[in-house]
């Protein structure tokens, strides 16, 4: 089995980028993310979330990121990891949908539930925890 290292390069699956496969996981709005078929995380921001992992692995800000729904070839989202790893997605009030907003990393200790990062694996070796909400990995 191979792993990413934790330095990795920024590998394109084609050349618009990295592509950021995404599917429901069927358990409430939860989604998993999955760069070449390796799973990155599972959460409600899946593109946002997968850009500060990739990030925090040492991809190259700049690099592209395009984000398809599992079984399709259609471009959903594009843009660079830096620009991704600034955002989350906001419910907006009395019914008018989800927006994107600027991305807070919440205090510690605020209710923010660590997720095990998945197929990454850290300079050691070791699985590292991956924080969904602070976007830190212990």
């Amino acid at each position: 089995m191979t792993h990413l290292a934790a330095r990795a390069p920024a590998r394109n699956s084609s050349h618009l980028g990295l592509i950021i496969v995404i599917e429901p996981t069927g358990s409430g709005d939860l989604f998993t993310a999955r760069l070449n078929g390796r799973l990155l995380c599972k959460c409600r921001t899946p593109f946002c979330t997968a850009a500060r992992l990739l990030l925090e692995r040492g991809y190259a800000p700049g690099t592209l990121m395009v984000m398809r729904h599992a079984g399709s070839s259609t471009n959903a989202l594009t843009a660079t990891i830096a620009a991704a790893a600034r955002l989350t997605v906001a419910e907006r009030s009395f019914g008018n949908g989800p927006r994107f907003a600027r991305w807070k990393p919440l205090p510690l200790g605020a209710g923010a539930a660590p997720t095990r990062s998945m197929g990454l694996r850290g300079s050691q070796g070791n699985p590292g925890t991956f924080n969904a909400l602070t976007g830190s990995t212990s």
